[in-house]
Parts: C-alpha cells; structure tokens; sequence
C-alpha cells in the first residue's frame, strides 16, 4: 500500500510540471537496488538505505525530469 501510495505522489507531482505549477525532479534508488528485508520499517534497512542515498548524493547523482517507467 506504501509503495502504491508514493508512485501515485510521484506522477501527481509530476502533473504539477505539465501544468507549470511546478518543477519535477526525483532521485531514486538504482535499479538494481535490493532490500536486505521484506518489513516495512526495518532500522537497520533504513539505515543502509539512507547510507545509499547520502552516498549518491554526495557523488551528484543526475536528478531525473520523468518519474520511473513513465513513458510520455
């Protein structure tokens, strides 16, 4: 339901952009990305996943204009 509930976030940020209401940008994890564990709120996963995202953002990961899979 999380995950469902944050795709549907994305694409209604996203229509602001089609409208000018605003600018879309939107980092994500790597495709290839795997969970260590299938819980919703795992402490430790959430640690290893902030880690991944503060060490993209330190390397000045390109933002992307489009979200995920969306093909216009």
């Amino acid at each position: 339901m999380l995950k469902i509930s944050g795709i549907n976030d994305l694409y209604r940020l996203y229509v602001g952009e089609l409208t000018g209401e605003l600018e879309f940008y939107c980092v994500a994890f790597p495709v290839g990305y795997a969970p260590v564990s299938v819980e919703e709120f795992n402490k430790e996963e959430m640690n290893q996943e902030y880690a991944l995202g503060y060490k993209l953002g330190s390397e000045g990961v390109p933002w992307q204009r489009l979200p995920r899979g969306y093909r216009p």
